[in-house]
């Protein structure tokens, strides 16, 4: 991964990783991970592109405020204030899970900041979630499901990847490290609680009638073997808003970006040539 940076947004230490030139990509990572879920794909990305990939607050080496909302409103605010501050006035969105779901609303809310969007089995599309979220979005199982043994690191893996002995030590070391930190569960809890409920994604968070407001191109890539969010909201999809590209990954879970990496950043790469109707920066 490349060296550690860190940046004052609204007044919280946001932790970030930045490599390459040309023009930009920021990469939003979904509920309880960080930039380590990009670590198969920031390298090859920064080949041909500037690309960024931050911590979002409460999340990895962030900072983790009590008093933040960690709502779906604040994801926004953060990541358009991460541009801000780093003088992107626009650039390319590649989110993961809660990640696609923060980066489909601040191309459809600002549409004029984002080049290219890459929707990475995003929140969002669909009422439909894994049970395991929709337990510990329950005010008392919530903080039992943290507890150690309830939902072991190894077992998250099962859920997360349809291969999971496939995945990186590290990635393994950084849930472990999140499941472990009070701050960062406190965050997690809150986050969850604020798009999910028992019956699965709240209103509030339902963004496919966003999705005429975005100008950007737009590419979804979905796991075949998602078990966090179906699938078949991938195929909804296609079928709803033909201009979309749609692709899914055979054998493939909720993280594609990390199971099958090659697909995926030669995928990522060929659509950020794409042409847009929104102007970019370059560094």
């Amino acid at each position: 991964m490349p060296e550690s940076k860190y940046v004052a947004i609204d007044g919280v230490r946001v932790h970030y990783v930045q490599e390459g030139s040309g023009t930009p990509v920021v990469l939003v990572h979904g509920l309880g991970a960080s930039v380590v879920a990009w670590s198969a794909n920031i390298g090859i990305l920064a080949q041909k592109h500037a690309v960024y990939a931050l911590d979002l607050p409460g999340q990895g080496g962030s900072e983790k405020p009590s008093d933040l909302d960690y709502d779906l409103a604040c994801g926004v605010r953060m990541v358009v204030g991460f541009m801000d501050a780093l003088g992107l006035s626009t650039a390319a969105l590649v989110g993961n899970s809660m990640g696609g779901m923060v980066a489909l609303r601040l191309a459809a809310d600002f549409p004029e900041r984002v080049s290219h969007l890459v929707l990475v089995s995003p929140a969002g599309l669909g009422r439909t979630v894994s049970w395991l979220l929709r337990l510990a979005s329950l005010p008392v199982l919530g903080g039992i499901m943290h507890l150690p043994g309830v939902v072991t690191t190894r077992g998250l893996a099962r859920a997360i990847f349809a291969q999971p002995g496939a995945i990186e030590p590290r990635v393994l070391e950084e849930l472990k490290r999140a499941r472990n930190d009070p701050e960062g569960k406190r965050a997690v809890v809150k986050a969850l609680r604020s798009g999910v409920g028992p019956r699965g994604l709240k209103d509030d968070v339902m963004l496919t009638s966003a999705l005429p407001r975005v100008k950007a191109p737009v590419l979804v890539i979905w796991g075949a073997q998602d078990r966090i969010i179906p699938v078949a909201h991938a195929y909804a999809l296609a079928n709803k808003a033909p201009q979309v590209q749609v692709e899914v990954f055979p054998g493939c879970g909720h993280w594609p970006q990390m199971e099958m990496p090659q697909q995926f950043n030669q995928l990522v790469l060929e659509f950020l040539k794409t042409p847009t109707r929104v102007g970019v920066d370059r560094e």
